[in-house]
């Protein structure tokens, strides 16, 4: 199970940091679950100009079989302008995609 952490960046800098702490809380609350229930977890953050092109990247670089994705609440208005990383992630890959709400 790999988990994937996109960070909010205006660097590119692709960090492999395999094996440190995860940063956020829900981040530590999934690997925490994951790793309860027997899953071999490798955390993986990154920061990218481009998270969508990240993911992606990952996704393939692992032989992915399902993609999930953490969706953030946000006004209809703002989500109109900029949309999500996991609408745009969605026509780009042939993984089926699990989108998280976030409540």
């Amino acid at each position: 199970m790999y988990v994937i952490n996109q960070r909010s960046s205006r660097r590119h800098v692709h960090d492999r940091s395999r094996g440190r702490s995860a940063p956020r809380s829900g981040v530590k609350q999934v690997r925490s679950v994951l790793e309860d229930a027997g899953f071999d977890v490798i955390f993986e953050e990154f920061s990218h100009e481009d998270p969508v092109e990240g993911v992606l990247r990952l996704t393939d670089e692992y032989g992915a079989d399902l993609l999930v994705v953490a969706g953030r609440k946000r006004s209809p208005t703002r989500e109109s302008l900029f949309g999500s990383v996991s609408q745009q992630v969605m026509p780009d890959t042939d993984l089926p995609v699990l989108v998280r709400d976030p409540g």
